[in-house]
């Protein structure tokens, strides 16, 4: 669910077999289907241990014995002011101030594919049961991981049912070991030369390669290219180019919230002070509670400009200028670089854009491992996601 850009560097022509061959050993199995670096992870010691903490929402009967919470005996028939809000599909809702939860499929009554609500009968409750007392840790294991059985003496079918691992059972039915096939330095499920970031390059030469656009990027511009050699790279104009998208990222917050060029500064020091304080706090507001904190902190002055940028804004310290920071833009920079076979990169990409044990120096380590590429090697930058 995230995309993030990688210089990968080649000693020739990233051609879209170097390029594999260089990133192969990161893919993601379960989403590639690719069966090379992909291992046996033993996971059965980590499962047992959910088996015992996990819970299962369950509906306790007026006669006190429970069933499944999702039963389909606690479905009923819409209202017609339910209906009236179009429900379809599965999914939550709110109306008249309280929520109800809804389900679309064919109830095996004769009356076909059709929505129902969800709802708990008089004199039922809904709690919450450890999986232990449910099911045994066999059935657990299926059914929390998706993984079909296997007999100790049964032959593996790793085309097919157990390509992605398999629960090892004796011939008492026991559990004696979970095996998840994985590829433990996955880093990508599918990737393009250039993508998002089509275009970030140029050459002293005017020559270089051109990848794909991605499916909201426009085509590189003219004299810009996604793959150039070492030796080639025109770094003097690739500064010039970032200072300028620095100008124009100001300009931008400027005219949204008309603001002018010293309020936008004050905003960029405010801002890391801002956050400062909000991680300070033992509980942390959010949503609504989150506008109140920051204005009761004293940084109301400052909302209407930080909200003018969703992915966080400007971030200055005391002592640089909001002019200094636009002409101290670096050439260029990408999440991570793959060089000699290995993966440095600036902290642990997650889903929607979110990085956890983010790297602060992490623009002295891209510019190290930028500075030590041979000559003669190309750099690709790649559009990878996750």
């Amino acid at each position: 669910m995230s995309h993030f850009t990688v210089l990968v560097v080649t000693s020739s022509k990233p051609t879209d077999k170097v390029l594999e061959k260089a990133l192969m050993p990161f893919h993601e199995f379960e989403c590639t289907g690719f069966d090379q670096y992909v291992v046996d992870v033993d996971d059965t010691e980590e499962l047992r241990e959910q088996y015992h903490e996990r819970t299962l929402p369950r509906m306790k009967l007026p006669d006190g014995s429970h069933v499944g919470a999702y039963d389909d005996r606690f479905y009923r028939e819409p209202t017609a002011e339910e209906l009236a809000q179009h429900l379809g599909g599965s999914g939550c809702m709110t109306l008249n101030g309280k929520s109800i939860s809804y389900h679309s499929k064919d109830w095996g009554d004769g009356r076909g594919y059709r929505v129902k609500v969800r709802f708990v009968p008089e004199g039922h409750e809904e709690i919450s049961v450890p999986c232990s007392e449910i099911e045994t840790f066999a059935e657990f294991a299926k059914n929390w991981t998706g993984r079909n059985a296997k007999k100790v003496d049964e032959e593996l079918d790793l085309e097919g049912e157990h390509r992605y691992g398999y629960i090892e059972v004796d011939a008492a039915g026991e559990v004696v070991r979970c095996i998840r096939r994985t590829n433990p330095n996955a880093k990508w499920d599918w990737y393009l030369l250039g993508g998002r970031w089509t275009g970030m390059l140029r050459s002293k030469s005017g020559e270089g390669l051109v990848g794909d656009r991605g499916l909201m990027t426009d085509r590189a511009a003219k004299g810009t290219f996604d793959a150039v050699q070492r030796s080639d790279l025109d770094l003097d104009a690739m500064r010039l180019d970032a200072i300028g998208e620095r100008r124009k990222r100001v300009q931008a917050i400027m005219d949204k919230a008309k603001a002018t060029f010293s309020e936008v500064e004050a905003a960029a020091h405010a801002y890391p002070k801002m956050r400062a304080a909000w991680l300070a706090l033992e509980e942390r507001p959010r949503g609504l509670e989150y506008d109140v904190w920051q204005t009761n902190a004293g940084f109301k002055a400052f909302k209407h400009i930080w909200k003018t940028e969703f992915f966080g804004f400007i971030e200055l310290p005391e002592d640089q200028t909001l002019d200094q920071w636009i002409h101290a833009a670096p050439a260029f920079s990408t999440f991570a670089v793959l060089k000699d076979g290995q993966w440095f990169e600036k902290g642990e990409m997650g889903w929607f854009g979110c990085v956890s044990n983010e790297k602060a120096d992490w623009s002295e380590d891209f510019n190290r491992l930028f500075d030590d590429i041979h000559p003669d090697h190309w750099v690709a930058v790649v559009d990878c996601h996750i």
